[in-house]
């Protein structure tokens, strides 16, 4: 994903759908709703290329300062999605609708997406706000496992945590022991009973030191002086992508990985203790395959790769065991691999087990 921030006045823009017929949108205008003052809000309109080749998201321009953008840089492939997410910072009160041009390798011209709302000075009712799935720290919130997916370095891509104050006392959140490359806001900074407020997460890809996964363990403070308890635990996890040369994946030689499944259906437990899959690793190409990096999400599950190099025409098995502590963790159950092959850097096989 990549960043920007304009300033500049916000003129609005008339919208229209994209005259480029091969792009399907999820929606064109998205309504934020009504907004508490300085409480930033985001929206994720998906991009569909339904044409013959891979579409480039060139650019992405928001008409104001008021509104950050991020979008998926890599090609994506005929028939794959990619995402623009525009988040809007909420600091000015009274109705708003920005326009974001959208710039694509099919046209010169850009198309439009827009964001509107309203945003008020006041405490919004508790029934403007949907139940949080999750309880952490004593206190719902949108979600206990945060994941910065497929990050290129030097981008700087933000996840919005919703949290609801469901004690009776007013609360001050903070996050304890973040990295050095994650940077946190609030707002609001104190958050009386039984309303909403939001937590905005950025990542600064340059101070993250190795690429493939990253996890760190971080934890919801209420209140200054709060200790670090397995209650108030959230999982953070950062995919950084290797870099790779675009010549690379139209080379004559290179190597070339296939997967013999990227979803592993696994059934139930029952009065198993441990589930056993394998997955095998063809190597297609004409240069040796190697598998950089091979790392799992969730520490109920385990990997064996006998040789990470394969050599072309060879066929490798990667052996799949899934404990049924895989329950206990937070973590989705998903194994990464990166790999030396340019149009597959990044593989990842997701593992669905139930009790």
């Amino acid at each position: 994903m990549k960043r920007i921030i304009l300033a500049g006045l916000a003129i609005i823009l008339p919208l229209a759908a994209t005259a480029q017929t091969d792009i399907e949108l999820s929606e064109v205008e998205h309504n934020l709703g009504t907004l508490l003052w300085h409480n930033p809000a985001h929206a994720i309109f998906t991009l569909t290329n339904n044409g013959t080749t891979p579409l480039t998201i060139r650019d992405v321009e928001p008409d104001c300062g008021c509104t950050l953008a991020t979008w998926t840089s890599d090609p994506i492939q005929p028939g794959k999605t990619g995402e623009i997410q525009a988040r809007y910072d909420a600091e000015q009160l009274g109705h708003f609708n920005k326009s974001i041009a959208v710039y694509t390798d099919r046209d010169d011209k850009p198309f439009y997406v827009s964001l509107s709302g309203n945003v008020v000075n006041k405490t919004l009712a508790p029934a403007d706000y949907t139940t949080l799935p999750c309880h952490v720290s004593g206190i719902d919130i949108s979600t206990d496992d945060i994941e910065f997916n497929d990050v290129h370095r030097g981008e700087t891509p933000f996840q919005v945590l919703q949290i609801k104050n469901t004690t009776a006392e007013n609360i001050t959140p903070t996050l304890m022991h973040l990295p050095p490359y994650i940077l946190a806001s609030y707002a609001p900074e104190t958050l009386y009973p039984d309303r909403v407020g939001q937590i905005v997460l950025t990542l600064n890809s340059k101070d993250v030191e190795n690429v493939g996964l990253t996890q760190s363990a971080i934890y919801l403070a209420l209140h200054p002086g709060d200790r670090i308890s397995q209650d108030k635990e959230l999982n953070l996890s950062v995919t950084l992508l290797p870099e790779v040369d675009p010549a690379a994946a139209s080379a004559t030689h290179r190597p070339v990985a296939q997967f013999s499944q990227t979803h592993l259906s696994l059934g139930s437990f029952g009065a198993k203790s441990t589930l056993k899959d394998q997955i095998l690793i063809t190597n297609t190409g004409t240069e040796p395959l190697t598998i950089d990096a091979l790392q799992v999400y969730n520490p109920g599950i385990s990997v064996k790769l006998a040789n990470r190099t394969i050599k072309p025409g060879k066929t490798g098995k990667m052996k799949i065991s899934v404990s049924n502590s895989v329950f206990r963790f937070r973590q989705r159950p998903r194994i990464l691999l990166i790999t030396n092959d340019p149009t597959m850097p990044k593989v990842d096989i997701d593992v669905e087990v139930s009790k």
